[in-house]
């Protein structure tokens, strides 16, 4: 499998239960090694770098991102600019509460998060993600638990930060976000690359009834895919 990806491109990793998303993702976080081959950002091996210098270029947003104590939000984001120094310089405040702002949690911003929903959670850490100002933002599952406003403004956010440069790669089973949110996609099976290319090829239905294990005849139409 090989897979490049550009300042502000946005890449969505698709496919069916076991089929290797959430793996995929863990290697290119630096997670997991690879058995065989590399894994490079901007040309460096990313085993060769440190966890800090790897946390400047790189942040990564788990399925189920938790914290056991009662932070206030605005503290929880704040923590995105520790591979970069104390955290207090203006860059640091502007860049939380930049991320605040683009995740619509300035309201939220003094509540623990211990309080919060577990969407509202997931887009605090998101923000956490955001505030890191990383060249590559990797995410899983980045719309579990949001409802269609929020995962709207998930969308919007992951957009804007594209447009500022980062290379965003997310794994979903949420195929019409996928379709909307992603310039290019990766669709595996069977722990293997079944297709790559272009959103609107991928997300095509009958190559998504292949790769999913249906009879193109009974696969059901995926709002978005193609648009």
């Amino acid at each position: 499998m090989t897979l490049s990806a550009a300042a502000g491109e946005r890449i969505g990793i698709v496919g069916p239960n076991g089929a290797g998303k959430s793996t995929f993702l863990s290697l290119l976080a630096g997670l997991e090694r690879p058995s065989e081959g590399r894994v490079l950002l901007d040309g460096v091996p990313l085993s060769s770098l440190g966890a800090r210098a790897r946390a400047r270029r790189l942040a990564f947003l788990p399925q189920e991102p938790a914290c056991a104590f009662p932070f206030e939000v605005r503290n929880i984001v704040a923590m995105g600019r520790h591979p970069h120094g104390r955290g207090d310089a203006p860059a640091d405040r502007d860049a939380v509460a930049a991320a605040l702002r683009d995740c619509d949690l300035e309201f939220l911003a003094a509540r623990p998060v211990t309080s919060l929903s577990g969407g509202e959670r997931k887009r605090v850490f998101l923000a956490q993600c955001l505030a890191q100002t990383p060249a590559v933002l990797l995410l899983d599952e980045p719309t579990a638990h949001l409802d269609f406003l929020h995962a709207s403004a998930f969308e919007s956010a992951l957009r804007s930060a594209a447009e500022r440069g980062m290379a965003v790669i997310f794994a979903t089973h949420d195929l019409p976000f996928a379709a909307r949110a992603c310039d290019r996609a990766l669709l595996l099976s069977s722990g293997l690359p079944f297709a790559q290319g272009p959103a609107a090829a991928i997300l095509d239905p009958a190559t998504l009834a292949k790769a999913y294990g249906r009879i193109p005849g009974a696969a059901p139409s995926v709002p978005g895919a193609g648009a």
